[in-house]
């Protein structure tokens, strides 16, 4: 049984080295008041409190790429006997109501039409941008119970949503929050 959940495929933001080309501006008609979201050097945006870092384009040879690899460790390593379950995980951006992100559709479509061998795990919909922190582009731990259940379900396991609950005391402060150097409220562990 063998079950590879991979993360986005994108380019990467470049640096640049004008002042004036540091931010970026975009509109958005679901941000009150048509507020301009502004990305900064580091590709990192805030909307109403939640960062997000700007992966976009998608790079269709990575997403190529990525599935060959894929290919090659099944035929390499796995055998008939074994099962295969491929997900792509969506980025926190595709919950955004920023225009420049990621189609995960698409980018969906794409594993799913290279990949040779294997059963393809769509968990887009099991997502939304509440089971994100709001400071990092990782998933909250106590948020991820309706992905485990659709990866059981269709891997053949039941899955049980007991879990103890324990708060850390300190504040977290996820990755984008450095990289946006601006003062955003931190997240709870």
């Amino acid at each position: 049984l063998a079950l590879m959940l991979i993360s986005g495929c994108s380019s990467q933001p470049e640096a640049t080295t004008a002042a004036t080309e540091s931010t970026t501006a975009a509109t958005t008609e679901s941000i009150e008041a048509k507020a301009e979201i502004e990305v900064n050097s580091e590709g990192i945006y805030e909307i109403d409190g939640v960062l997000f870092s700007k992966l976009y384009p998608m790079e269709k040879a990575s997403v190529t790429k990525l599935a060959e690899k894929i290919n090659a460790v099944t035929s390499e390593y796995l055998t008939e006997n074994n099962k295969v379950f491929v997900s792509l995980i969506p980025d926190k951006s595709w919950f955004s109501d920023y225009d420049e992100k990621i189609d995960h559709t698409k980018m969906e479509e794409m594993l799913k039409n290279g990949i040779e061998k294997g059963e393809y795990i769509s968990i887009a919909d099991t997502l939304t941008l509440d089971d994100f922190y709001m400071t990092d582009g990782h998933w909250r731990q106590e948020k991820i119970y309706d992905v485990a259940k659709r990866l059981g379900e269709k891997m053949g396991v039941n899955l049980k949503a007991e879990y103890e609950t324990i708060e850390l005391t300190s504040p977290f402060y996820g990755v984008y929050y450095g990289q946006l150097a601006l003062p955003v409220e931190p997240d709870k562990l």
